[in-house]
């Protein structure tokens, strides 16, 4: 059973479409000294071969996925594109202590992940739909009709009631790295400028 009664930290969960950099951002964070000394990166379970790269996940299958969600090691979970998607439960835990997570996440997971995760806050990442197709061809993942499924998904609209900073990542990678640093740190500040208000 997992524990709502305490929710002294934060979530800060990064959302976007396929393609956009969602991972090279991330990745670039993790390295960042001064980030990593206030905020805990999530390493989601994926029923997704581990060859196929990206993020650092743990590879799954769905049948030990599905056993590890009865037996509670997961604190949401959620499927998109024939993939299921777990937060592991020590995520949850780490924010009900005060600590600051940082969570590869999904716009269809939101409503989801607030119910857990009462404090969160969400960061958008974005691109031009040209420069998703090229980057979904380049990273090699899916065949072409799994790239125009994924490229239906890109303009999904994200509830008003998510406060949302949109990031866009059209651009140089070293621009969109500084401004979700920014983001990032600015959630971390406000949230410590908040405790020591209590």
């Amino acid at each position: 059973m997992i524990d709502l009664a305490k929710k002294h930290g934060l979530l800060i969960t990064i959302v976007g479409p396929s393609g956009v950099g969602k991972d090279t951002l991330i990745n670039e964070l993790k390295v960042d000294p001064e980030v990593a000394d206030h905020v805990h990166f999530v390493r989601r379970s994926i029923t997704r071969d581990a060859s196929k790269g990206g993020e650092n996940f743990v590879s799954i299958d769905e049948t030990t996925f599905e056993q590890a969600r009865k037996n509670g090691e997961y604190c949401v979970t959620w499927r998109a594109h024939g993939l299921c998607y777990g937060v592991p439960a020590d995520a949850l835990a780490v924010v009900n202590t005060g600590g600051v997570v940082v969570l590869n996440g999904a716009r269809r997971a939101l409503t989801e992940l607030r119910a857990i995760f009462r404090n969160m806050r969400v960061i958008c990442i974005t691109a031009e739909p040209d420069i998703l197709a090229m980057r979904l061809m380049e990273r090699g993942r899916e065949n072409p009709t799994s790239i125009a499924e994924r490229l239906k998904q890109h303009d999904m609209l994200i509830d008003p009631k998510f406060e949302v900073t949109v990031i866009n990542n059209s651009g140089a990678v070293e621009d969109s790295v500084y401004a979700l640093k920014a983001t990032v740190m600015s959630f971390v500040e406000q949230l410590t400028k908040q405790e020591a208000a209590q």
